[in-house]
């Protein structure tokens, strides 16, 4: 049975197993960049690009399942949470 994730991917893109690296950049939150696939290129090349990409009849795509792993464990991963700004100072008791 798929995933909500899964479930929700397919209905946006219907029969589709992969995606164009700026369509896939387009789920990312953050913000659309104008030019998508030049964007997503441009990650890619730098390394920073945020799912796994595979070449499929000599053009770079990115799978749904992918999509939708990534999205899975960032989901699962426990936030801690962070204080900001300078650390307390604790008073130290001499014997």
């Amino acid at each position: 049975m798929p995933s909500l994730v899964e479930q929700a991917l397919q209905a946006k893109f219907p029969g589709r197993l992969y995606l164009s690296p700026g369509e896939a950049l387009s789920l990312v939150p953050g913000g659309t960049p104008r030019h998508a696939e030049n964007a997503a290129y441009q990650r890619i090349l730098r390394g920073t690009f945020p799912f796994p990409t595979r070449l499929v009849g000599g053009r770079r795509v990115v799978s749904i399942l992918d999509v939708a792993r990534s999205v899975t464990d960032e989901m699962d991963l426990p936030t801690a949470a962070q204080r900001r700004g300078r650390r307390r100072k604790t008073a130290v008791i001499a014997p």
